[in-house]
């Protein structure tokens, strides 16, 4: 229940204290705030009681009650006087009409009287509190419309102009103002959500000088008053809106528009602050973000690297007028490739490193968070699939939910945090012996892949070799160069293929060689005989297998002891 305030003046003691126990004034719906014993000291406290009712004698020293009761109409034309006097004298009631005085009572007063006269005086109050509060939801109503509009203005200055004139008032003026603008988290954007947000926040401001709630489109916003520019400011008003958030368990992103210096111009505030809400996908770490600053780069998991713009628009309009042509659409499957490869050969650092170059293409091509999502679920769908057909088991243990989670991200840098930890995850899970040389690691590579569009440079990237180096020690420890040695393996598995009586096409695309003629040639050249010769005979092909590649079999992991000591 509302209580409203009650000061008592009167310059005996005995009848103050008497006031206060005649009647029970809480169940008359008040609080007596304080007392004075003269006139004097009646308008000094009210200035700081600032109470609803004076219940005040005239007879005092000092300074008397009708004299006290003009000195406060001077500021206040709103306060109700009661008076208490022991005088009924008409030539006193006459003054106090002059100074809106209704109340007047005879000591000694009554108990019933003066319940009564309080009764009168409070549906009085009660009536005014009904008024102001309906005023009030008025003004809020009308100063969102205002702000509505004067935010949607953009490219009107007359309707700027005439909004912002008419919101002054409600508002009052300030030296600078910024319009943020709110994102909830996708469990927190239903409208009831939003609206009970709304009104913890209205609650937390409603201080003069503070921030004013409206909605701009379909996200919620705020005119600030202030200048967001220091870390310190961002941070007061942060932790101001975080209170409420945290009660009701949200999360939220907000962005503050560039700095304008009238109502007029808010506009301008408010399209960079919805400029920057459309990219808030790449926006980094936790805060109130302020439009035209930091904005992800590339991370690759790690430390985010920022970039400062000036502003968004002008970054836009800038990059249209003088940049470098549109990137090239990435080869999804070629990325997809190299993620593949480098799980496989269980190698963490190049996980990343093909995960880093993966966002780079992707990004450059097309950064919206629709394009990045579809783009690494399709990217690590198919590393994955293939992943599965060696390591079933693992890959299907990390692969099932990696592509749901990833949708449900809301900022690039978490998601691209979190395909960096399944990915490097299941790559030392994959991982050989961490002792096995690099050479060894390198043939396993070839024996695994070898069906593959393998090339000296894809090894030399993904092991992080010089490719002329890598060449040099594959031929010193196989005795073949690279291609050599790949197509002896090639051919290796194609003899075991005819001789399970695989047709000579199948067995050519199975093994890595696209065109069936190049494949007969290269048969010849290593075998003597043609493919067809071998289909349906498995002693002959395990005999040619055994005489021409022997070596190929063991991966002659034991040849050049010096190659082991350089890896």
């Amino acid at each position: 229940m509302h209580l409203y305030k009650v000061m008592l003046v009167d310059d005996e003691p005995m009848i103050r204290q008497g006031l206060r126990t005649i009647i029970n004034w809480e169940d008359n719906g008040y609080q007596v705030v304080g007392d004075a014993g003269n006139g004097r000291d009646a308008v000094l406290k009210y200035k700081e009681l600032a109470p609803d009712i004076v219940v005040i004698d005239i007879r005092m020293p000092v300074m008397d009650g009708l004299q006290a009761i003009a000195e406060i109409r001077r500021t206040d034309k709103r306060c109700l006087f009661l008076i208490a006097s022991g005088y009924a004298d008409f030539a006193y009631a006459k003054q106090a009409m002059v100074h809106g005085v209704t109340s007047y009572l005879l000591k000694p007063i009554e108990e019933e009287e003066l319940a009564a006269e309080l009764g009168r005086m409070k549906l009085e109050l009660d009536q005014r509190r009904q008024t102001a509060e309906l005023s009030k939801q008025e003004a809020a109503l009308k100063r969102e419309a205002l702000l509505a509009a004067l935010a949607a203005a953009e490219g009107n200055e007359e309707a700027a102009a005439a909004a912002a004139k008419e919101l002054e008032p409600l508002i009052g003026t300030a030296s600078c103002y910024h319009v943020l603008l709110f994102q909830m988290t996708e469990s927190a954007a239903s409208p009831g959500t939003k609206a009970l947000l709304k009104q913890r926040w209205k609650s937390a401001f409603e201080e003069p000088g503070s921030g004013f709630l409206f909605s701009s489109g379909t996200e919620l916003a705020m005119l600030w008053p202030k200048d967001l520019h220091s870390p310190a400011a961002r941070k007061e008003l942060l932790l101001q809106l975080q209170d409420s958030a945290d009660e009701l368990c949200l999360e939220f992103t907000a962005i503050a528009g560039v700095k304008v210096h009238s109502l007029a111009e808010l506009a301008r505030s408010c399209a960079s602050a919805h400029e920057m809400l459309r990219r808030s996908f790449h926006l980094c770490g936790e805060g109130i973000h302020l439009a035209g600053a930091a904005v992800c780069g590339g991370h690759g998991g790690r430390e985010p690297q920022r970039r400062v713009h000036a502003s968004l628009q002008e970054e836009r309009l800038c990059a249209e007028a003088d940049g470098p042509p549109p990137a090239k659409s990435p080869d999804l499957a070629a990325l997809a490739d190299r993620l593949y490869y480098a799980v496989d050969m269980g190698c963490a650092e190049a996980t990343a490193r093909a995960l880093d170059e993966a966002e780079k293409q992707i990004r450059d091509f097309d950064d919206s968070e629709a394009n990045m999502k579809k783009s690494f679920a399709q990217l690590v769908n198919a590393a994955f699939n293939k992943l599965a057909l060696t390591h079933q088991a693992d890959v299907v243990q990390i692969s099932m939910p990696l592509v749901a989670e990833l949708y449900r991200q809301t900022r690039c840098e978490a998601m691209m945090r979190y395909i960096h930890r399944q990915c490097q995850e299941l790559a030392l899970r994959l991982r050989n012996e961490s002792s096995e040389p690099i050479i060894k690691q390198i043939i396993h590579f070839m024996e695994r892949h070898y069906a593959d569009q393998l090339k000296l440079e894809t090894l030399a990237e993904l092991f992080k070799y010089n490719s002329g180096y890598l060449g040099k020690m594959i031929k010193q420890h196989t005795g073949e160069n690279f291609n050599t040695y790949l197509d002896k393996v090639r051919i290796r598995h194609a003899i075991e293929c005819l001789g399970r009586g695989m047709k000579v096409r199948e067995v050519a695309e199975r093994v890595g060689y696209s065109n069936v003629d190049y494949f007969h040639s290269k048969f010849k050249k290593y075998v003597g005989i043609s493919p067809s010769s071998l289909k349906g005979s498995p002693e002959k092909a395990a005999q040619l297998c055994s005489s021409r590649f022997q070596s190929l079999q063991g991966t002659n992991l034991n040849r050049g002891k010096q190659t082991k000591d350089q890896t």
